[in-house]
């Protein structure tokens, strides 16, 4: 019978509410009560409840509609998502283009009488005219994709 009568207050109290006070005690503790602190010279800051929310002031919008709401907006999500994905695969290899050509410049660069591979895999001495033109094209990559 006790803890009956206990829990209807509780739930009668707990409806009938509207302020906390919250405040921090001589030991530095985070207070809440639903009273002030018996001290007077301990500031306490009132915390006002908002109402309870009924269905009723809910919005009607039945369970379809709503399960069509969050499918749109996790299709929006995955699109963005993807189109994210995508530019960062470009950057990397972009990044990736922008390593190898200034590797490849700076090996052209070190001259000498030296070997390079060309597209089709055989090995050939470059002339003068021929690093100019491999230089162009190493400075157009780098170009390109370094920023």
């Amino acid at each position: 019978m006790r803890k009956t009568l206990l829990v209807m207050f509780l739930l009668y109290s707990s409806s009938s509410l509207a302020i906390i006070y919250h405040w921090v005690n001589r030991q530095g503790v985070q207070q809440y009560s639903q009273t002030p602190p018996r001290d007077k010279s301990i500031p306490s800051e009132r915390i006002y409840i908002k109402k309870h929310i009924n269905d009723e002031d809910m919005p009607s919008e039945s369970l379809e509609q709503s399960a069509e709401t969050i499918a749109e907006s996790n299709a929006e999500r995955k699109t963005i998502s993807d189109e994210l994905n995508q530019k960062f695969q470009r950057l990397q290899i972009m990044a990736e283009n922008c390593r190898l050509a200034k590797l490849s410049l700076v090996d052209l660069e070190r001259g000498g009488n030296r070997l390079y591979k060309d597209a089709n895999g055989d090995y050939q001495r470059l002339d003068e005219a021929a690093k100019n033109k491999h230089r162009k094209k190493l400075n157009s990559i780098i170009g390109k994709n370094c920023h």
